[in-house]
């Protein structure tokens, strides 16, 4: 048990978890109960979210996207230090003495971000890039098709580009902590 001096869990909280309440009719009740016990045990953890969050609920149209922006300034006012400022995936090309061709500067992507887009669609990628950067411990998520499901299946290759976050459902972010009501 993490004592209250002690260094809490941090947990990127993906979109999909935040923002798709819409979801919530999907929700299992082995799900519910476990957002309950990390609701009860909230003390344990530090929860972070990016600004790659707000961008992509930016690119939402129709009803909803009010909702969603609302939902995302609340958390962020509430959250303020744990909302990560994305990281560039492409090295600025000043900083990192990228060549320069006609005037224009050719930008070199983070080989991570390149790595992740193998493997998750370049949206999952971004934000999985973004939690991995800021030392974060956990990547909790409901998406099982496009994050859950690739990270177990590549975990090799996760482990071969030295990836440290660990990709949980609530669910297993509850037993694999052992956490209780």
């Amino acid at each position: 048990m993490i004592e209250q001096n002690q260094i809490k869990i941090k947990v990127y909280l993906d979109h999909c978890l935040l923002f798709l309440p819409h979801k919530i009719k999907n929700l299992t009740e082995k799900e519910d109960k476990s957002l309950e016990i990390l609701f009860n045990n909230s003390s344990k953890f530090e929860y972070y979210t990016s600004k790659k969050t707000e961008r992509e609920i930016k690119k939402l149209e129709g009803v909803g996207r009010g909702y969603l922006l609302f939902w995302y300034e609340f958390i962020q006012k509430a959250l303020e230090k744990n909302i990560i400022e994305s990281m560039p995936t492409t090295f600025n090309s000043a900083m990192f003495n990228a060549i320069a061709f006609n005037e224009s500067i050719v930008e070199e992507e983070d080989i991570l971000f390149t790595n992740l887009k193998q493997i998750f669609t370049e949206d999952d990628a971004e934000h999985i890039f973004q939690a991995e950067k800021n030392n974060l411990d956990y990547f909790l998520t409901r998406d099982k098709k496009t994050i859950l499901k690739p990270a177990r299946k590549n975990r090799e290759q996760l482990k071969k580009i030295n990836l440290k976050i660990r990709f949980v459902s609530p669910g297993e972010l509850v037993q694999e902590l052992s956490l209780n009501l």
